[in-house]
């Protein structure tokens, strides 16, 4: 095994058997032992909470977790950094990989992998490279948003940082996002400057050129050119993902991680998860209006017909491979 999932990594497209990507697996059900898998995590849609349990499963499923500390790779790539990327990921594997070599006991089997990093998703056979399989996880847009905006002053993060954003947003740093929100757009340092918000559709779509006017883009991007990523993020999470879960179903989505990844997941559904962040607990995190709600709501257009695409895919995939069904939303 430990040959195949060298070759996965390092060899030519051409020379090795892959599916195409286009239409979703026959067999969506089926448990995977792939030799390598992606999590492309989505900032504040419970990444950390992810993190953690990966951590958990290290010793238990003998897991190499590659946890990638380049957290500016979120943009929109050209084909070349595209490339650039792809060969920086089989690097960071194969040299860890490498290293497990050379450190195993005699009759230890192969481990699976798993690689994360804020990154959008990338088709790396269009590299000549094999696909590694997908897992991410979505949050309702609202609430990811509202995460993000206190964490970048209350934290839990290095408090340079804190102070950093806190400067950024001057006279605005102690406004909660319903005085920031309030704001002509124009006028807020606190946030929420743009009126494309789109972000966890821009890391489903990748970098194909429908991509580019996602969670911003240029000043020529029209809602026509947005509403082509969206279609195009869709088909990728439908098509291209092993599994993706939802924060709000935390609980039904580790039970399908661990029924489709066994190798890589197998016991991640009976580990307790941990407490809520201690920023939401501050008096300071105020959650917002109805009003601004609907602003947050406008921006993330895109985001919230993607999350409710994904809800029902969970949905759908918990019936088929868990005989369970996914609760109703309010």
């Amino acid at each position: 095994r430990l040959l195949l999932q060298q070759l996965l990594l390092l060899l030519p497209l051409s020379l090795l058997v892959v599916s195409q990507q286009g239409d979703a697996p026959s067999d969506l059900c089926s448990p995977r032992d792939p030799p390598l898998v992606v999590y492309n995590r989505i900032p504040k849609a419970g990444s950390s909470t992810m993190l953690q349990l990966i951590e958990a499963l290290e010793d238990d499923n003998q897991l190499m977790w590659i946890h990638s500390r380049d957290f500016s790779d979120r943009k929109w790539f050209t084909p070349s950094q595209e490339k650039e990327r792809v060969a920086r990921i089989i690097n960071s594997v194969s040299h860890d990989l490498s290293k497990w070599q050379q450190r195993r006991d005699q009759g230890m089997r192969e481990p699976p992998m798993l690689y994360d990093q804020h990154i959008r998703f990338i088709n790396f056979t269009h590299h000549a490279k094999a696909q590694p399989e997908y897992i991410n996880v979505v949050r309702h847009p609202v609430a990811r948003a509202v995460s993000s905006y206190y964490y970048d002053v209350l934290g839990p993060r290095k408090k340079e940082k804190i102070a950093s954003s806190r400067a950024k947003r001057g006279k605005q740093a102690d406004f909660d996002i319903n005085q920031c929100l309030a704001l002509p757009v124009e006028e807020r340092k606190c946030g929420f400057g743009g009126r494309d918000r789109n972000l966890m559709t821009a890391f489903f779509c990748g970098h194909h050129p429908d991509c580019r006017c996602l969670n911003g883009g240029p000043a020529d991007c029209s809602r026509a050119d947005r509403v082509q990523g969206l279609e195009r993020a869709k088909r990728n999470l439908r098509t291209a993902y092993a599994v993706v879960g939802v924060l709000e179903y935390l609980d039904m989505s580790l039970r399908l991680l661990e029924h489709i990844l066994p190798s890589h997941f197998h016991g991640v559904a009976s580990i307790q998860l941990p407490p809520a962040r201690v920023s939401q607990r501050d008096p300071r995190y105020i959650l917002p209006t109805p009003d601004s709600e609907a602003k947050l709501q406008d921006m993330m257009w895109a985001d919230m017909e993607l999350y409710d695409f994904a809800v029902e895919l969970l949905r759908e995939r918990v019936r088929e491979c868990l005989n369970l069904e996914l609760p109703e939303r309010d």
